[in-house]
């Protein structure tokens, strides 16, 4: 009889033994039988995680139904799901010798030796790329960077993320169209050696179509100042993703999709449908406290988000305790397209009035806000007063202060954000010679 067959044979043998003495002797176990597993011979903690993703007795081990005679039954396939469990890891030739042992009451312990063996090596390689970006950036590099070559050991982790970037690659650069002609692994088990092949059609590119907004509340011009790609643009998901985000980010709107219509492109030109919600046109937020340092404390917030169609829209802030009265309102009034600037007018009028000085402040100004290379860029110049008294010392101070600063913010949702980082960087200054009582500069960041 072949070896195999008979080595087959005799385990088969054994676990049928075990599970009828299972049977006979903890007639409990059938209901409520516990399963331990050990896996011995493997060092890389990739492969034992894997080995135990797939091994059904080590998934169902914590089961409150499992029975003795289920145990076996696991037990006798695990040794086939072992090898199943590293061939992506290129060993096509791992020897698994398992043991289950019963143990006190309905207690079974099994013990898998894993002998790996010798990895499948790669003998030869093929990797083309075909369709009308063959020869565009990036797919030539990607081609050059294939991360398998002859000699190496056939990880299969490494040629799915080479697909996968293929794939993501030409999504993101407009082959909407791109598939794998060709992705093929050969093993070749008596040679301990495999072929790899990737075909790859990239189709025509795709570009940017027509923008259609479904909104009426908001003026189009408004909304198209947020479009960042032009019509005729290779389409790029990214591109959109960004422009999504943005969108998302005005006041306007509680939820934003920007849908690519591939179902209607008319000459590879993909159509944006983008669906809008509308926020509530008005939020109030009332709060109540008390604090150490103020005392009782009213807050007020008010916030008017499409005062018109072109949409200005308005935010105050009033506070009140007793150590503090202060009222601020910025106006925003959002540039039409083809334009993206906006301009605020900000405003601030406040008594403060702790124990150790008082004072009294006024500002306005306006500010001009821009997207540049990736950076929201705000130029301010405000008039601001200030009557203060400190113990003895008292005065007046008028300042014409001018200001430039930049912000950078990544975030995964502008709306609900879960991560994300934000810089701000600003710089301040008034001088003698300019309106001014008191010269100073500042900078700040953070």
């Amino acid at each position: 009889m072949h070896p195999v067959l008979c080595n087959r044979l005799r385990r088969r043998a054994i676990v049928a033994a075990w599970a009828l003495t299972a049977a006979v002797f903890w007639p409990v176990a059938a209901h409520s039988a516990k399963v331990e597993c050990e896996i011995v011979g493997v060092s890389d903690p990739e492969v034992v995680e894997n080995i135990e993703a797939t091994l059904s007795i080590v998934r169902d081990q914590d089961r409150d139904d499992l029975t003795a005679e289920r145990i076996s039954r696991l037990h006798e396939r695990a040794p086939t799901e072992i090898q199943k469990a590293v061939e992506p890891f290129g060993f096509y030739r791992a020897v698994v010798e398992g043991s289950l042992t019963p143990g006190k009451k309905d207690r079974f312990r099994a013990r898998y030796v894993v002998t790996l063996g010798e990895p499948v090596r790669v003998q030869e390689v093929s990797v083309s790329v075909t369709g009308d970006g063959k020869d565009a950036p990036p797919f030539p590099a990607l081609v050059a960077r294939f991360p398998l070559g002859p000699g190496d050991v056939l990880d299969q982790r490494l040629y799915s993320r080479a697909k996968t970037t293929f794939a993501s690659t030409a999504a993101d650069s407009g082959y909407l169209d791109a598939t794998f002609t060709a992705s093929t692994i050969r093993i070749h088990r008596e040679e301990n050696v495999a072929d790899v092949e990737i075909a790859f059609d990239t189709g025509p590119q795709y570009r940017f179509g027509a923008v259609v907004f479904d909104s009426t509340a908001i003026d189009d011009r408004v909304l198209r100042a947020y479009v960042t790609f032009k019509r005729g643009d290779p389409f790029r998901y990214s591109k959109l993703l960004r422009f999504q985000s943005a969108l998302g980010g005005a006041p306007y709107f509680s939820r934003v999709e920007a849908v690519a219509r591939r179902d209607i492109a008319v000459n590879h030109e993909v159509p944006i449908q983008v669906k809008l919600a509308l926020r509530r046109p008005r939020r109030y937020e009332v709060g109540v406290g008390y604090g150490t340092d103020t005392g009782p404390r009213i807050l007020f917030n008010a916030e008017f988000r499409r005062l018109n169609r072109v949409g200005h829209h308005y935010r105050g802030k009033l506070n009140v305790s007793e150590v503090e009265l202060s009222l601020y309102a910025d106006y925003v009034m959002p540039s039409l397209y083809p334009k993206t600037h906006t301009y605020t007018i900000g405003a601030l009028a406040a008594r403060i009035d702790p124990d150790a000085y008082t004072t009294d402040r006024f500002a306005i100004g306006p500010t001009r806000s821009q997207p540049r290379l990736g950076w929201l860029e705000s130029i301010t110049l405000s008039y601001e007063w200030e009557d203060y008294t400190v113990g003895s010392d008292e005065g007046t101070t008028d300042l014409v202060i001018a200001g430039l600063s930049y912000r950078y913010k990544r975030a995964d949702d502008d709306i609900a954000p879960t991560h994300g980082h934000r810089l701000d960087l600003g710089l301040r200054g008034a001088g003698q010679d300019f309106l001014s009582t008191q010269s100073f500069l500042s900078l700040t960041g953070s």
